[in-house]
């Protein structure tokens, strides 16, 4: 199936559509749960929350660190490239101190940022503690995202922010989102449709989610 194209605004109104997107969509869910009634799917809404949320415009860091610890090799993946996504896009953070406590994780990791061709190492004192050069230049040709069906309105949260720093950010070309087949994968094609971004079906579980770059 071609991609259902959709007319694309300039790239400056896109930017500030953006930051009036992303900031809407961080305001809707003020009341967290405590760490021990958190989903996974909605630890992840909580996380792309907690990014968007705790900078002001101006505050520079160095480096930033994620704990990653205890999380499912899926989630951690999607916490990292959420964070690959973010920081690049609004210039903060110049490299992730990334604590993985998982060799599978950690692996997991490694494999990306390899194929991706990004900078790396292992701290000397932890080696499954990685340091991630953040490049803002860099581009993506894909990035692929697995999101739970089991928590709709949770995992919704994770996509709407995530489909606006696809689309206004400019760091990556296709989102491939594997939402299953069911209600959630109707819910992400509708949103779409009312964003106007351009996608098409994969397979009966995936969408693949084209961006201008």
């Amino acid at each position: 199936m071609d991609f259902r194209r959709q007319s694309s605004p300039s790239s400056s109104v896109l930017r500030k559509q953006h930051r009036r997107k992303m900031k809407h969509e961080m305001k809707k869910k003020k009341q967290r749960p405590s760490a021990s009634n958190v989903n996974e799917t909605e630890a992840a809404s909580m996380l792309i929350m907690s990014v968007c949320e705790e900078h002001d415009d101006g505050d520079i860091q160095s480096m930033k660190t994620i704990n990653l610890s205890y999380q499912l090799v899926d989630n951690a993946m999607l916490f990292l490239k959420i964070h690959l996504l973010y920081y690049p896009l609004i210039g903060y953070v110049r490299e992730l101190k990334v604590v993985t406590g998982d060799v599978m994780v950690k692996n997991a990791i490694v494999d990306f940022l390899e194929a991706e061709n990004m900078e790396w190492k292992e701290e000397e004192e932890n080696k499954t503690t990685l340091r991630i050069k953040i490049d803002g230049n860099k581009k993506y040709d894909v990035m692929t995202f697995k999101l739970s069906e089991q928590h709709m309105e949770s995992t919704m949260q994770i996509v709407k922010p995530l489909l606006f720093l696809g689309a206004y950010g400019g760091s990556v070309l296709e989102l491939k989102v594997n939402t299953g087949s069911g209600n959630l994968k109707q819910a992400v094609v509708n949103f779409l449709e009312k964003e106007k971004i351009a996608w098409k079906v994969e397979n009966n579980a995936t969408l693949v989610i084209k961006f201008s770059g």
